[in-house]
């Protein structure tokens, strides 16, 4: 009944439009979304905006809906129709980043409620997080690399940063290095100093707090040496070596994997691994 409804109304109106018989064509027929309400049925992950107060929620078919007070509603559709596996905002900023399962990096510009960049990364990314306050983004792979991204709103680009994490020290903090490349769990910026320290932890067990700055290990968990002392960064640009401290008093030396892990704390001075 609705369907023969439908065709009447597109009939009627081919009709007032004076449109000879026989020239209706396919671009006349073109249904597509220009309101959704509600939650999509295959919602999969979520993300939320605390300072402008906007819900993101992804879907398993390449769709994000977007949820804000005073009735702020809006679908975005992205050109791969994939699951996500990371979604995050770039706080107060009007954008939006999600990554698909193959990969894809996307920027969405809220603003304009379309796809401002997206870039493919050439490894599977298993970590990601957005400094909050800026442009940049921590990704990790599963080769046990993490690297810096930043986004140009200018320009409406998505490019990698120079800098990098050297995986020799990685290696020498894990005391085996037959377990390495271990892929990333999770990268955190440090909530008390996040422009300048970063947690970072390692599906072999292994979990190091990184100075940004100084480019060295400040403090190291997990592997087969709980503490790992006297620990020089052949490529911090102070050439100086800091003693490095245990995250936490934990004697256990049973060697884990981790899954996941997060700040316990809202100073960033305790984390929980699992």
């Amino acid at each position: 009944m609705l369907a023969k409804r439908l065709f009447q109304k597109v009939l009627q109106k081919v009709h007032q439009s004076g449109l000879p018989q026989g020239s209706l064509r396919p671009a006349h027929l073109n249904p597509r979304v220009t309101v959704h309400y509600g939650i999509p049925s295959t919602s999969s992950l979520l993300s939320f905006d605390s300072l402008q107060r906007i819900l993101a929620v992804a879907t398993l078919d390449g769709r994000i809906k977007i949820i804000g007070g005073a009735g702020i509603e809006c679908l975005l559709v992205s050109p791969i129709l994939l699951p996500y596996k990371f979604l995050e905002f770039l706080n107060n900023q009007g954008h939006l980043v999600s990554i698909t399962n193959q990969n894809d990096i996307q920027i969405w510009d809220l603003d304009g409620r379309a796809l401002a960049c997206y870039i493919q990364w050439e490894t599977n990314i298993t970590a990601f997080a957005v400094i909050q306050g800026t442009s940049y983004m921590y990704i990790g792979d599963d080769l046990g690399n993490v690297a810096v991204v930043k986004y140009d709103q200018e320009k409406a680009e998505l490019s990698e940063m120079p800098y990098h994490i050297p995986m020799h020290i990685i290696q020498e903090a894990s005391n085996h290095l037959d377990s390495f490349p271990s892929s990333v769990v999770e990268v955190l910026p440090q909530p008390s100093a996040s422009d300048s320290r970063v947690l970072i932890a390692y599906a072999n067990g292994l979990i190091i707090l990184w100075d940004i700055y100084e480019a060295h290990i400040v403090a190291v968990r997990g592997g087969s040496n709980l503490q790992l002392k006297n620990s020089k960064a052949a490529s911090s640009p102070s050439g100086m070596g800091d003693e490095t401290s245990r995250l936490d008093t934990n004697d256990d030396n049973e060697e884990k994997e981790i899954c996941c892990a997060c700040w316990a704390s809202a100073d960033g001075t305790k984390e929980e691994s699992l």
